[in-house]
């Protein structure tokens, strides 16, 4: 019997690892694509053709809203 208990809590403890995995790399994932336009915006800030603190006033405003 103990050794089922100890097989039980093991599985146990291993769905909990899987859960929590899911939800880091669910959050991760929603972090990159929040900092994406960051990105895009610096890289091709000369061809947009607006100026620079327009484009950052914005892209800080999404970074701001995705640290909430």
């Amino acid at each position: 019997t103990k050794k089922r208990m100890h097989d039980q809590n093991n599985a146990d403890s291993m769905k909990s690892e899987r859960k929590a995995a899911r939800v880091l790399g669910i959050l991760v994932s929603v972090f990159l694509v929040c900092l994406i336009p960051l990105n895009i915006c610096t890289f091709l800030i000369d061809e947009l053709g607006k100026s620079f603190d327009y484009v950052m006033n914005n892209m800080l405003t999404l970074l701001f809203l995705n640290s909430t």
